[in-house]
């Protein structure tokens, strides 16, 4: 108590400050993570953007191939009629050639799980109206989709109209029943009251946490497209039009 400190600076060099032990478990360690990360998941002919040409977050503002990429993984794993994911739980963008495993998680790097809920049509309508109300200002829950297209009129009050439904019988798309009841694939973090504005907090979930939604994109891609992203994905693909 009271007393003096004395501090002297020493050259690292020459110290063994390695412990043979834990330089062991760490090794291991990286080399199971390594060969995880680097696990190849698909190859892809294109890039996968979630930014446009001046680095804006473009997945946050208007249609992206990554958004109907990931979309339309959801879509296929939870079998819903429609899918819509927020922009803001799109990542990072994926280059052409080897996708790996940690590319994925990358892209969509949190444990949020798809699900399925039942929601009528006018409660579509009034999600991809207040998830597009920021324009021309980013915004996360911008709604990235599958299975539905619809217009977003920057002039109207109401901004979103014209809203279609894939029908797969006729296989095209045909106008939104605002009355009639449609299967969504979402994420949790949009059921939970988290994204898409907290709207579908309150609605019916036939199916809870079927898979983690970066499984999900794995499934699609290695199972739905055999392990290949082709240049159908080179563009969005004109599912969401914006009148300026």
């Amino acid at each position: 108590k009271g007393g003096i400190i004395h501090t002297q600076m020493l050259p690292v060099k020459g110290i063994n400050n390695v412990n043979a032990r834990i330089k062991e478990v760490t090794d291991s360690i990286k080399t199971v993570y390594n060969a995880k990360v680097n696990r190849e998941i698909c190859q892809s002919d294109v890039d996968i953007n979630i930014l446009d040409e001046v680095g804006k977050q473009a997945v946050r503002l208007r249609e992206t191939n990554a958004g109907d990429l990931c979309a339309d993984a959801y879509r296929y794993v939870t079998g819903a009629q429609i899918a819509i994911s927020n922009g803001g739980g799109i990542r990072t963008s994926l280059k052409a050639g080897k996708v790996t495993y940690g590319d994925v998680i990358a892209l969509l790097p949190y444990e949020n799980y798809v699900e399925v809920l039942e929601v009528s049509g006018q409660k579509i309508i009034d999600v991809l109206n207040a998830c597009t109300s920021f324009l021309p200002v980013e915004n996360g829950d911008f709604p990235q989709v599958s299975g539905i297209q619809f217009t977003i009129d920057m002039n109207a009050e109401k901004r979103v109209k014209d809203v279609k439904v894939f029908d797969k019988t006729s296989n095209n798309y045909l106008p939104i029943a605002p009355n009639a009841p449609y299967s969504l694939g979402p994420i949790d973090y949009c059921v939970t009251g988290g994204g898409l504005q907290k709207m579908l907090k309150n609605e019916k979930v036939v199916k809870q946490n079927i898979m983690l939604y970066s499984e999900a994109l794995i499934e699609y891609v290695t199972k739905a497209l055999n392990g290949h992203i082709t240049r159908d994905y080179e563009n969005p693909q004109g599912r969401i039009t914006i009148i300026k």
